[in-house]
């Protein structure tokens, strides 16, 4: 193993995009965010008025920040194959810094009282050295990367991006160890500090946008910039949804309550089920071909997705949070022993017995649980938007009769606004579990029906030749064919799958053709040289004839022993082609 070897430029524009394998680091790596979600969680549950959105955002939108930074390094860099020792001591060093910050989640009194908890102290410092980790292996590529040119120029570009998150995460170090350090005679709780973590989520995220959609140089992009490897990034990104969604089954799985009761059983499976059906809308609406993705249809639907994917993953941490306070019992219990509502595990709420405290934390969960829903399916909506763009919602809208179409429209969003303010006339958490699952359902139900209101659509799959002996011609299916033959309806999900296959089939094809190309290739060199290596006495002949110091009794013998037909060659031409004879 090498000691230290140059990082490479992963992806150049114009190349195919190729789904490099998968490392077990960077599952690795996500196994970190699965206690760190858990702790965001806890900020939420343990929280008793909005400062607990305030932190939950505070310490959620930077840690996310985090992975989003390695995965953008990873996706246009790399230093494998041959992974050396220096960049293994990097990724350590990186990994806890993310280890740190995740475990420093605590609560909003803990993190907001930095006089008496290192909590808040150790968090922001580890997004600062975390920042610095990051900022100097750009700096190591712009120095030394193996690739274009561009590439250091793209790097000293995120180096300037980068300054100014990393300013407010120093301010946010410094402004809580300066109450951990300083002796004050009087303690008072300061958000300050969260703040500063907060801006420098927002920091990163406006300067990113500006730089890259807004003052970007028109016709000269790719003259300072370095492609992602789109495909990576969806795997990615697909991973990490995953990683929020099992974050609420977590939430649902891991409970204290009363499991034995009737009300128990219908809230914890209307959860699960509410869960299943979020995952089946979010898939079902992520494309799985790059060009039709947000990442690679345009720069500035790229960076929106990219700012659209932590809100999104907050409200899906936020459902879990919000049924798993609904499996807790907000009623007084009767022996003395408040019940759990969160918080440090082990300790119990002083306030569990104050039929006032119970009534606002029942409140405050509809508020929250009816909140992080709507954000979900706004959310659905714009990653739909930004995948297909304006222009085909527009057509495919068209297709759609319009009586029919006011009817769906309408009877989507007024759900979606019912179920914003349902938290306003019913706080229940059986009920708002119950109309949740009914208010998913509904949608999955609407999206069917716009899907089938449209238009039945030709695919036309027109095959590339590569070369002149491809034996392949364009073929025309019709989806209202193939549902005729398998008898069932217009499926996008079944046509993409048929396209899939039919593109890796031609990729195997090509593939073939390569090797059959190198196979003739390696044996004509073997033939050359099999000949070659026959030929020799006559080539030694030839070099004789032509040095000037072998007499003329060595020509004649060599002239003796090849035959007569040598002797009649008169120039060199004429040994050339007796040669090849």
């Amino acid at each position: 193993m090498p000691r230290w070897s140059p990082p490479k430029q992963r992806q150049r524009w114009g190349e195919t995009h190729i789904l490099p394998i998968s490392a077990w680091g960077q599952i690795f790596f996500d196994l970190f965010y699965v206690g760190g979600a858990y702790n965001l969680g806890n900020v939420l549950k343990s929280s008793k008025d909005v400062r607990g959105i305030l932190y939950f955002c505070g310490a959620g939108f930077p840690v996310m920040m985090m992975w989003f930074d390695k995965m953008h390094f990873d996706a246009r860099f790399t230093t494998r194959p041959g992974h050396d020792s220096v960049h293994r001591i990097v990724e350590v060093l990186q990994l806890c810094c993310v280890a740190t910050a995740l475990s420093r989640i605590r609560s909003v009194d803990t993190l907001s009282n930095s006089c008496e908890h290192t909590d808040m102290f150790q968090f922001s410092l580890s997004l600062f050295l975390n920042s610095m980790i990051n900022i100097s292996r750009y700096i190591e590529v712009a120095l030394f990367v193996v690739g274009d040119p561009v590439a250091k120029v793209a790097a000293k570009r995120d180096i300037r991006w980068r300054i100014v998150p990393t300013l407010f995460f120093l301010g946010a170090a410094c402004e809580s160890g300066i109450f951990l350090y300083t002796e004050n005679a009087e303690c008072i709780p300061s958000d300050r500090p969260i703040w500063f973590c907060l801006f420098g989520w927002v920091s990163w995220v406006v300067v990113r946008y500006c730089g890259d959609v807004v003052f970007r140089p028109k016709g000269r992009y790719r003259e300072i910039s370095v492609p992602m490897n789109v495909h990576f990034c969806m795997h990615r990104y697909g991973e990490w949804f995953l990683l929020m969604l099992g974050e609420s089954i977590i939430s649902l799985l891991i409970v204290e309550g009363d499991n034995e009761s009737f009300l128990h059983a219908v809230t914890f499976y209307s959860g699960i089920l509410s869960v299943i059906c979020l995952a089946h809308l979010h898939f079902r609406s992520e494309p799985r071909n790059k060009d039709d993705h947000a990442l690679g249809r345009s720069q500035s639907s790229h960076y929106l997705y990219t700012i659209l994917v932590p809100i999104y993953s907050a409200a899906l941490i936020a459902i879990g949070v919000s049924y798993k306070m609904f499996l807790y019992d907000f009623k007084q219990q009767t022996d003395g022993k408040g019940r759990m509502l969160g918080g440090e595990s082990g300790q119990y709420d002083t306030y569990s017995n104050n039929n006032e405290y119970l009534e606002k934390k029942q409140q405050y969960t509809a508020d929250l649980f009816s909140g992080s829903m709507v954000t979900v399916l706004i959310c659905t909506d714009l990653m739909v938007l930004l995948h297909q763009g304006v222009r085909a919602i527009l057509d495919h809208v068209n297709k759609i009769p319009k009586v029919r179409l006011i009817v769906l429209v309408c009877l989507k969003y007024s759900l979606v606004v019912f179920l914003a303010l349902v938290s306003c006339f019913q706080n229940d958490p059986h009920f708002m579990a119950i109309f949740s699952l009914g208010a998913i359902l509904f949608q999955e139900f609407l999206q069917r029906a716009f899907r089938s209101s449209q238009e039945s659509p030709v695919v036309e799959s027109t095959d590339v030749k590569e070369g002149k002996n491809d034996d392949y011609s364009i073929q025309t299916i019709s989806t209202q064919t193939l549902s005729t033959i398998n008898s069932f309806d217009y499926d996008s999900e079944y046509v993409n799958d048929i396209e899939s296959f039919r593109s890796s089939r031609y990729a195997l094809a090509k593939f073939e053709q390569q090797q059959i190309r190198e196979a003739r290739l390696t044996s004509i060199l073997q033939q050359k040289e099999e000949n070659r290596e026959e030929k020799q006495p006559k080539d030694a002949v030839s070099e004789w004839r032509n040095s000037s110091e072998n007499s003329s009794i060595q020509w004649r013998e060599a002239h003796d022993n090849t035959g007569p037909d040598l002797a009649e060659c008169s120039n060199d031409a004429d040994y050339s082609r007796m040669a090849e004879i």
